[in-house]
């Protein structure tokens, strides 16, 4: 007895420590900053404004004399702020730069070792930038296409034989008539034409890649930044000597996205967390609504959700720039970054949906002058990829999607991916194809549209092998301008969401004349533009079909006809089970001009992402609204809720029986896979303030109820004590106001508790102190003996206790 008061008397002094979880990982670098500060006064208004970061920005024509910048960057350090100097890579002149230009390279070669090599002494500077917006001042000439064409293909007749031209020598060929060369062909786009983009992709990356290995020669131990990137196709051109990314994709210039600012940049520019990536946004002022309601602090708290490390704000010549007093949108910008909770940012969200991305199709055309956003090659089908990225954006109740690319196939974990969509993947290479296949077979679900392996075939009316076997494409009978809809009929059970009779409904938007021309009018049509019509295999499923339509049936003599029985053709979503996995194929491009708030896209998508899905936020049917879900991994998931107070559920399929710390966890001995083991699922309750991000991680405990459900509250877990409780059937949170957070009793239930060995340590042959705390007051106190093997477990029945886990003394 004397013992156990001894360890009760412990036990106290150890609980009065409060609740502490568990320890955040270090995730530096973090960096905030208002871009246009100088003068004087800079360092004052930056610490006045609470960003940690001076942005200083070197003129290419003051490089000479680098002694206000080392000053400054002494006094930030002083003043404990950060210093990112900005380095001059684009260099004045009217034509732009490009990498034949010798006395470009030669110019910016001398003059970065010179500045980097003289300001890398300087303590107070914490990492290197390159110049902004390379897209504007880029210039991509014929002699340099020339010569990256000759790296692609060995001499010219293997040129002509792929572009289907007659050029004499590799000197013949010009941008200008080397992309005529596909006019005919449809969206107008062939060979010629992805080449040119791949040179342009290419060219942006080497200047990349020439600026990295200078300042890396000079300083390679500080992190190196990209200036802001303005345009998604540059995001696929980062050189891997760069360390962070800075998207700058403003609502107003670029996407009009008033919710996040388009952050599907940061997945783009995260490259599966190979770069850290900060987003630039664009400071709202009055009388925009933006301003009033708290857009930007929104932007910047879904930015964190989605993996940034820090973010920028343009800029400080702004604040003079409205009708309100400059102080007063001061002090609006000072509450905000006040907010920010550091760490919050730089955890890396991992998803269970990706998409492969492919710079080709501009999908959206930027600004007045109409440059493509999402690739390389202008008027080259709107609304796709773009539509299927702005509508992914914001993540879906499973989580965040992540963006895959091509060269990223072969070392990439596929297998953690349901579903992979690939819109317009007209270029694939041999291991891609084989990182490909393999993952279906695993159990993975491909979805590809027309065009897919097009430069592989060199053809449009042509699925390469293996593509055409997998979706079990035989043959195209035809591709035309068609529009019209999709009406589900056969539905194969990997889609339960589906019913008989859906049909899709479109978006209205006038089609581009480089799509075909076409005119339609009559409805909002999901299928515009050029559509295929295929044979397929006895084994493919016609998931969807579009308008019925018939193959001309051939002339002459009957004889001839009944030797060539005529086969049905589709147009349409093609299903095919392969592997373990399944091929889905749609006959034109799927996502288009689909409307996302249709039901059968909402449920068709549903199906298709719920696949390894390891969390789902209970509620909206696939896309969230107020509250937004990302999963890190089998152990964490983060939630951030843009609106009012709230409480979000969600289903943890990866909780292996684990409650997560801090809030109540539901378990069901019901709960079965379809092997029928336990699925050790839980039921998460996550109460919510207004514009909370929150972290959520699974604790190594093992609740399992012997028959029905169980509620689970951690209160603690750390290295020294285990704090919960434990409920039965029936047991809800209980409400504020009656008492001190805790469950209600409910129904007398048998339940398992193991112990893990984790943060509190579960060691071979220990002994544990337990207490049992139960609701009218009765306080039990044992020692277990943990086996040799670390095995920790008891079963306690009740309707509700309260359980501390302790060392026993010695």
């Amino acid at each position: 007895m004397a013992r156990m008061a001894r360890a009760g008397a412990i036990m106290l002094i150890i609980l009065s420590a409060g609740m502490r979880g568990l320890a955040e990982e270090n995730r530096q670098p973090f960096f905030t900053y208002v871009l246009g500060l100088s003068g004087p006064h800079m360092i004052a208004e930056a610490r006045s404004l609470g960003v940690n970061t001076l942005y200083l920005t070197i003129d290419p024509g003051h490089a000479e004399d680098l002694a206000a910048i080392k000053i400054a960057a002494r006094k930030a350090q002083q003043a404990g702020l950060q210093v990112i100097v900005q380095l001059p890579t684009i260099l004045g002149g009217e034509l732009g730069i490009s990498l034949d230009d010798t006395e470009y390279v030669a110019k910016v070669t001398a003059l970065l070792r010179k500045i980097v090599t003289e300001l890398a002494p300087e303590k107070g500077i914490a990492a290197w930038a390159t110049s902004d917006f390379l897209e504007r001042s880029i210039h991509y000439t014929s002699a340099a296409f020339r010569s990256y064409l000759k790296t692609v293909y060995p001499d010219i007749e293997a040129l002509n034989t792929a572009w289907g031209t007659d050029y004499p020598t590799f000197q013949q060929i010009g941008i200008v008539g080397a992309l005529a060369a596909d006019n005919d062909l449809p969206f107008g786009v062939g060979r010629p034409s992805i080449d040119f983009a791949d040179f342009q992709r290419w060219e942006f990356r080497e200047l990349m890649a020439l600026w990295a290995k200078v300042i890396r020669s000079a300083d390679d131990t500080r992190p190196l930044m990209t200036g802001r990137i303005s345009l998604y196709r540059s995001l696929s051109a980062i050189p891997d000597a760069y360390d962070i990314v800075q998207v700058w994709m403003p609502p107003d210039i670029l996407e009009p996205d008033d919710v996040s600012s388009n952050v599907q940049a940061l997945a783009m520019g995260r490259a599966l967390g190979k770069f850290k990536v900060l987003p630039v946004f664009r400071l709202p002022l009055p009388p925009s609504p933006l301003y009033t309601n708290n857009a930007l602090g929104r932007w910047i708290g879904i930015a964190a959700l989605h993996g940034a490390c820090g973010f920028g704000i343009e800029d400080a010549e702004r604040f003079g720039q409205s009708h309100l007093p400059a102080q007063q949108v001061r002090a609006r910008l000072r509450s905000i970054v006040a907010a920010v909770r550091p760490e919050d940012f730089g955890v890396q969200p991992q998803g269970t949906i990706a998409i492969l991305w492919e710079p080709y199709a501009q999908g959206f055309a930027a600004g007045q002058q109409k440059v493509p956003a999402y690739g390389f090659i202008p008027g080259f089908s709107d609304g796709e990829p773009s539509r299927l990225f702005a509508t992914f954006r914001l993540g879906t109740v499973f989580g965040t999607v992540d963006v895959l690319q091509l060269e990223e196939l072969p070392a990439a974990d596929l297998d953690r991916y349901g579903v992979i969509f690939a819109p317009l993947a007209l270029k694939l290479t041999a291991p891609a194809i084989s990182a490909l296949k393999g993952y279906i077979e695993r159990g993975g679900i491909l979805v590809y549209d027309l065009g897919a392996g097009a430069y592989n075939s060199g053809r449009w009316d042509a699925l390469p092998y293996p593509l055409s076997r997998w979706c079990g494409v035989e043959g195209f009978l035809d591709i035309k301008d068609r529009a019209g809809h999709l009406s589900f009929n056969r539905i194969p059970p990997l889609f339960p969401s589906l019913v008989p009779g859906m049909r899709t409904t479109g978006v209205s938007e006038q089609p581009n004349p480089r799509q075909g021309g076409i005119t339609i009018t009559g409805g909002n049509w999901s299928v515009l533009g050029p559509t295929a019509h295929v044979l397929i295999s006895e084994d493919t499923v016609p998931l969807a079909v579009i308008d019925v339509i018939r193959e001309q049936r051939p002339t002459g003599p009957k004889k001839q006809r009944a030797r060539k029985p005529l086969r049905p053709g589709w147009a349409g979503i093609l299903f095919r089970p392969q592997g373990l996995g399944a091929a889905v194929f749609a006959t034109y491009r799927l996502w288009s001009n689909w409307n996302p708030a249709d039901p059968a896209y909402l449920a068709f998508h549903h199906d298709l992402c719920m696949q390894r899905a390891r969390y789902e936020l209970i509620g909206p049917p696939l896309f969230p609204l107020a509250v937004h879900i990302a999963g890190v991994d089998e152990d964490r998931f983060r939630l951030y809720n843009t609106a009012g107070a709230t409480v979000a559920t969600v289903m943890s399929y990866c909780a292996h029986h684990r409650p997560y710390l801090g809030v109540p966890c539901g378990f069901s001995a019901a709960w079965r896979l379809d092997n029928g083991l336990r699925s050790g699922y839980a039921r998460v309750t996550v109460p919510l303030q207004a514009g909370q991000l929150r972290t959520l991680r699974a604790v190594p405990l093992l609740v399992e109820p012997y028959q029905g459900e169980a509620l689970a509250l951690v209160e603690r877990y750390d290295e020294h004590a285990i704090v919960l409780q434990l409920a039965g059937a029936g047991s809800t949170l209980r409400a504020a106001g009656e008492g001190p957070p805790g469950l209600a009793p409910g129904v007398e239930t048998r339940i398992r508790l193991t112990v893990k060995d984790g943060d509190y340590p579960v060691k071979g042959d220990s002994r544990q102190l337990v207490q049992f705390q139960w609701p009218d007051g009765r306080v039990v106190s044992r020692i277990f003996q943990v086996t040799s093997d670390g095995k920790f477990r008891f079963d306690v029945q009740a309707r509700k206790v309260r359980i501390i886990i302790m060392p026993a003394p010695e």
